[in-house]
């Protein structure tokens, strides 16, 4: 993850977090088998995707990386 502004780089991080998160929560069980930051079953690749599902039968893999944007105005932090 590239961030440019420190003082509120953790609160992009959560952000991204609890999407990450939700977005993993809501892949039901047959779609596949769901990895958070992990690598791609199979290689070391580098980076790691945010979320990877994988279903090893079909030889699919569906990877997935979360972008958050941001507005740099206070209004737009207090709505968030």
């Amino acid at each position: 993850m590239c961030v440019s502004c420190k003082p509120h780089s953790r609160a992009w991080q959560l952000r991204h977090n609890a999407i990450q998160d939700c977005l993993a929560s809501a892949i039901p069980p047959p779609v596949g088998k769901v990895a958070v930051n992990s690598a791609i079953p199979g290689t070391d690749s580098q980076p790691l995707p945010d979320t990877v599902t994988t279903k090893e039968e079909q030889k699919k893999i569906i990877m997935v990386d979360i972008t958050i944007s941001f507005e740099s105005r206070i209004l737009a932090f207090r709505d968030a």
